[in-house]
């Protein structure tokens, strides 16, 4: 009988739905929907991120570029390449703001990639999401709670950033955040171009390794341009995840310099230590 209740018991409170709880996830599983976000719900101020997917169902690579719209004001724009059947899931960076949203994406100017590297264009049947509605309230912020203690000291923090500011040319605060906007942009620019190329560099290859074009191939083709495909292709996936990946782009950057700093400053000592060495011009 004891054995009984025991088994009761543990089968009771392995079945019971109170000690069984498992949460739902809502950013799981097949997609419900052409848009979707990283945050989702999304607050005002939030900085996340906008996807969509393209889907490549044909026999031939796909290219183009995806624009995201908030009604009729584009959001950003991002290139994409498809290979045969096969998705691929295009992204934008998104600060969300208050107001009533309509997000749709576009596909711009795709192209079929043929051999050799050639593009023509294509038509595809449906270029636009449909569109996402969202209604963001505007945040409000809460009043200070600081103690009345730290009001002073948390004013002469403020007066200190107003001098700093009021000192600082803008001309040089201007020209220093242009420059760092402009290298960016080239670096998401050109780590999307090396990925393009590195995609279609790898189909060719693969075709080519399957025997879809060594009938057409000649020996010099098979002997020493197949194995400079293989080199380019190499060097295109390591400029491609150099370029996309921005802690490492920017940490050879400053490694370089930091170099080119040391190899001035050594030179700079070196030839003050060879002044200092010199003899002094005999007296006349």
């Amino acid at each position: 009988m004891k054995k009984f209740f025991l088994i009761f018991f543990l089968c009771f409170f392995v079945a019971s739905p109170t000690f069984a709880t498992f949460e739902a996830q809502s950013n799981v599983g097949f997609i419900t929907a052409p848009i979707w976000y990283s945050k989702d719900p999304f607050s005002d101020g939030d900085a996340i991120k906008i996807y969509t997917v393209v889907f490549n169902g044909g026999d031939q690579t796909i290219r183009g570029s995806v624009e995201f719209y908030d009604k009729t004001t584009i959001l950003g724009r991002q290139d994409f390449v498809v290979v045969p059947k096969n998705l691929k899931d295009v992204s934008i960076d998104w600060n969300v703001t208050a107001g009533d949203h309509s997000i749709t994406a576009k596909i711009i100017d795709p192209e079929v990639v043929l051999p050799l590297g050639k593009t023509e264009s294509v038509f595809i049947d449906h270029t636009e999401t449909a569109a996402s509605k969202r209604t963001v309230m505007k945040r409000i912020l809460p009043k200070s709670t600081v103690p009345s203690d730290e009001v002073p000291v948390l004013k002469q923090v403020d007066a200190l950033e107003k001098i700093i500011t009021s000192h600082t040319p803008t001309v040089f605060t201007g020209a220093v955040g242009g420059v760092v906007g402009t290298i960016d942009t080239w670096r998401s620019t050109t780590g999307s171009t090396v990925q393009e190329k590195k995609d279609v560099a790898a189909l060719a290859l693969r075709k080519e390794s399957a025997g879809t074009t060594a009938s057409a191939a000649s020996p010099s083709e098979k002997y020493v341009d197949t194995p400079i495909r293989y080199v380019t292709l190499f060097f295109l996936t390591l400029f491609s995840f150099i370029l996309n990946t921005p802690i490492l782009f920017y940490g050879l950057i400053l490694l370089v310099v930091a170099l080119i700093v040391r190899i001035i400053y050594k030179a700079i000592r070196h030839k003050m230590k060879k002044k200092k060495s010199s003899p002094p011009p005999a007296a006349r």
